[in-house]
């Protein structure tokens, strides 16, 4: 799927090595119940209110962090963002072709 779309690439430079981070979209969690186990309803609200999120629903940020050093590239993909991460991932320099899937498990 290719939306044409340009996704910010957040580039953090080591000597060498660089780290550069792709948006995946953010997450919806649902209620804040359902996220944040053993503590009372008041409680919860009291947090997220005190953190300046909203009380109906939890949605997170899901990223794709890349590092490339030596010429070499890592990518971690942990499989459950909610957009395309070809699309993302290649929007930021690296091709479909030049990464390598690692079964995990």
């Amino acid at each position: 799927m290719n939306n044409n779309r340009t996704y910010p690439r957040y580039a953090l430079p080591f000597g060498d090595t660089e780290i550069v981070i792709v948006s995946d979209g953010p997450l919806d969690m649902g209620t804040p119940e359902d996220s944040f186990r053993g503590l009372s309803k008041e409680e919860i609200q009291k947090q997220v209110l005190r953190n300046f999120l909203p009380i109906d629903k939890v949605v997170i940020e899901q990223n794709i962090p890349i590092l490339t050093s030596g010429g070499k590239r890592l990518l971690f993909e942990t499989g459950i963002g909610s957009l395309s991460t070809d699309d993302r991932v290649s929007s930021v320099g690296v091709e479909a072709q030049s990464r390598v899937g690692l079964p995990v498990g």
